[in-house]
């Protein structure tokens, strides 16, 4: 895939730009916002909430919804990322030695699309669509907390800007294919 050196050096001024923004301080907070045991409470939470609003039948037929949903957008971002082949920043050899890194933490090789971005808007966008008409405002306040785990794999120097930006488009658009799904199947059954 060819992609203008003006954009991927753009990319990499902005990565640098964002990711030297942090300092120790920030640093336990922005590794707590990309680490799985920081999301699981918070989506049991609102599993818990479809059940008290729905019954365990619809929480249940949720659930599974979420696991295929989670499963695709996590699947084709790895298909993504072995097709394009870009480095990680901190694997890149053009500016690896260059990026901050927080407590080494790597990854692996390939980056583009980010797993993180697309999982955690896809379920942002799912959720936020199927609660909408109990919480209004549920989708937005999801949306900054993908937002936010998307920005920790810039802060701690594993993605470039482009490869959140690639992962949130993929996991909105599956978000939005599996509310569709989701729907239909609650009218038809």
């Amino acid at each position: 895939m060819y992609v203008p050196d003006a954009i991927i050096q753009q990319d990499q001024s902005w990565l640098l730009y964002l990711n030297r923004l942090g300092n120790s301080s920030w640093d336990s907070f922005w590794l707590y916002m990309t680490h799985i045991e920081t999301w699981i409470p918070a989506y049991v939470v609102l599993i818990l909430l479809i059940y008290h609003l729905w019954g365990w039948r619809r929480a249940t037929i949720t659930l599974v919804f979420i696991g295929l949903l989670i499963l695709c957008a996590d699947q084709t971002s790895n298909l993504i990322k072995h097709a394009v082949k870009r480095y990680r920043p901190c694997w890149d050899p053009v500016i690896g030695d260059q990026v901050r890194l927080v407590q080494g933490f790597f990854g692996g090789k390939y980056g583009f699309s980010s797993g993180h971005a697309a999982n955690h808007f896809a379920l942002a966008f799912f959720l936020g669509k199927i609660l909408h008409p109990y919480a209004r405002y549920a989708i937005f306040l999801l949306l900054m907390w993908a937002g936010m785990i998307a920005y920790s794999r810039v802060y701690i120097g594993v993605h470039y800007p482009l490869d959140i930006l690639s992962g949130a488009l993929l996991g909105l658009g599956l978000g939005f294919a599996f509310n569709k799904l989701y729907t239909k199947f609650f009218f038809v059954f």
